[in-house]
């Protein structure tokens, strides 16, 4: 059953999810200190959550937008549907991953280095073969969003998009802003600093 969703409160979630992917300047915990515990629960909390509510709100406007503008204008959009897809199914795996494999084995690490336990070397197995797995996949999914700036243009909004159409491109939009910031946390500061335990 398609989720149906007024054209003012599509407009008005697309231009949140923009400014909710914008990191703050201002209130930004410098996460190159900040304890590892408090980066997880903030890629949890902030970048996490995030996907797991856009994701199924971009779904569906894919699907509306691309159905009636894949008629209209015969060529527009090619691809979204297949692309966004793939990215959302590889975005689902790649967070349960985190969750319950590779943030658990840091948490482990952090403590036991906390409390002096003998905690087991990040060597070329564990959480060092993890993270390069996670990395991996964080290139996948910007190959995904180059694909998907392709496919709209740069997201450019046509002269004769619809509200909805409007806000699917705001969104995507907010949804690379945010994977390029949840990628920089992870591969340049989370990673690193596990990696240096």
């Amino acid at each position: 059953m398609a989720i149906l969703y007024p054209i003012a409160a599509v407009a008005r979630l697309a231009a949140q999810s923009l400014a909710a992917s914008q990191p703050s300047a201002a209130g930004e915990v410098d996460w190159n200190t900040a304890p590892l515990p408090s980066l997880l629960d903030h890629l949890i909390t902030r970048r996490h959550d995030y996907l797991r509510h856009e994701m199924p709100l971009l779904t569906e406007l894919v699907a509306r937008v691309h159905r009636v503008y894949s008629v209209r204008h015969p060529g527009e959009l090619d691809g979204l549907p297949q692309v966004f897809e793939s990215l959302r199914a590889e975005l689902q795996s790649h967070l349960e991953t985190e969750e319950l494999l590779l943030f658990p084995a840091i948490r482990l690490q952090v403590r036991d280095r906390e409390t002096g336990a003998v905690a087991e070397p990040i060597g070329v197995g564990g959480l060092a073969q993890t993270i390069a797995r996670m990395e991996y996949e964080h290139e996948g999914a910007e190959a995904a969003m180059r694909r998907i700036r392709e496919v709209t243009n740069g997201y450019a909004i046509p002269h004769h998009a619809c509200a909805t159409y409007r806000a699917l491109i705001l969104g995507l939009q907010a949804l690379e802003a945010d994977i390029r910031h949840h990628i920089h946390l992870e591969n340049d500061i989370l990673h690193p600093r596990v990696l240096a335990l």
